[in-house]
């Protein structure tokens, strides 16, 4: 018994075995000068006849394959290194910048405006946060400004401990001036301070009256 052949040694072996086509253009070359030569020798009207129809499907012939080159030829041909995409090269790990690090800037600039501080607010009698407005970078303590502390402890304790008031403003800036809170001054109904500033002063993060 014989080794069994797979299906791909058997479709090899098939594709081994078809012959190989020959070339038909010399036969057909041969032939048309046989046929050529018969007529002249027998009948010369009908050679010369021949000789035109021949000539015509020679230039027909010529003329397709002129065709096809020139629409090969005439195809724009695209260089590899054209094809190719830009990537922009990975930035250093020095260079990267570390998405907690702009994260917490983000914050930070969020919570400290320039025109207001969102970590210290009163509710107006609205019932809407009035934050601690910033004029040149300072708080104003007081309508005749009797204070301008730069940092938002000093001030918060102005406002919630010693009673005074001094100036807020809305996120959108709608409404803003002089607002106070407890003591004699009622203008707000509660207020809301950062945590930590709440802690260092004494008072608690939240409050209402």
């Amino acid at each position: 018994m014989g080794r069994r052949r797979y299906s791909w040694e058997r479709g090899q072996s098939r594709r081994r075995s078809q012959p190989v086509p020959e070339s038909t253009t010399a036969g057909g070359i041969a032939g048309v000068l046989m046929i050529l030569l018969v007529a002249y020798v027998i009948f010369r009207p009908l050679f010369w006849v021949l000789v035109v129809v021949f000539g015509i499907i020679a230039a027909l012939f010529a003329f397709a394959g002129a065709l096809l080159l020139w629409e090969k030829l005439s195809k724009p041909r695209s260089a590899p290194w054209i094809e190719q995409k830009y990537t922009p090269r990975e930035k250093a790990i020095g260079q990267r910048v570390d998405p907690c690090v702009a994260e917490l800037a983000s914050v930070i600039m969020k919570e400290a405006d320039m025109t207001h501080d969102k970590r210290f607010a009163l509710i107006d009698s609205d019932g809407i946060e009035r934050y601690a407005q910033k004029l040149d970078g300072t708080f104003q303590v007081g309508k005749d400004r009797s204070a301008t502390p730069a940092d938002l402890a000093t001030f918060a304790r102005a406002i919630l401990v010693d009673g005074q008031t001094g100036r807020f403003m809305r996120a959108d800036r709608s409404k803003h001036g002089i607002l106070g809170y407890g003591g004699r001054s009622r203008e707000a109904r509660g207020y809301i301070l950062d945590p930590m500033i709440a802690r260092q002063i004494g008072v608690a993060p939240q409050a209402s009256l």
